[in-house]
């Protein structure tokens, strides 16, 4: 989660899904598979989360919580190293989120193209080599 400094979330180092459900959040609206996911995790803990904002895009929900419009959840990926906006924020971990898999996708038959295969060549260097400096990010081997 990323909240601006006045946020009270942002007093914490990490919160619980209860936690969060007790204040307004920016978040992908309804029928989002991240949304979706969030909401059914709040639900298990028996909780309802409350938006202050439902933003389609989790470009622009991330940068409203940079400039400081309120406290967002975002997957890992999506909340970078350095402070960036024109208000500071602070990345909050929340406890009790399972942890999301994003795969890459590739028909059973027939090889890659040359430029697929280097594009994931690309995208496999690039998160195995930044997955140890990132929270939250972790590296799985190839599972093809």
């Amino acid at each position: 989660m990323i909240a601006p400094l006045d946020h009270p979330l942002a007093a914490e180092d990490r919160v619980t899904l209860a936690q969060l459900a007790e204040h307004d959040l920016l978040l992908e609206p309804p029928g989002t598979a991240f949304r979706d996911d969030l909401d059914a995790q709040a639900s298990v803990v028996g909780v309802t989360l409350t938006t202050k904002a439902e933003v389609d895009g989790m470009r622009l929900v991330a940068s409203l919580a940079f400039e400081g419009f309120g406290a967002a959840v975002l997957p890992a990926s999506a909340a970078p190293r350095l402070n960036t906006g024109s208000r500071p924020w602070k990345i909050v971990g929340v406890d009790g989120l399972t942890r999301r898999s994003v795969g890459l996708v590739r028909r059973r038959r027939g090889l890659p193209s040359a430029p697929a295969r280097a594009l994931t060549d690309v995208l496999r260097r690039t998160v195995a080599a930044e997955a140890e400096h990132q929270a939250g990010i972790y590296f799985a081997a190839d599972t093809s």
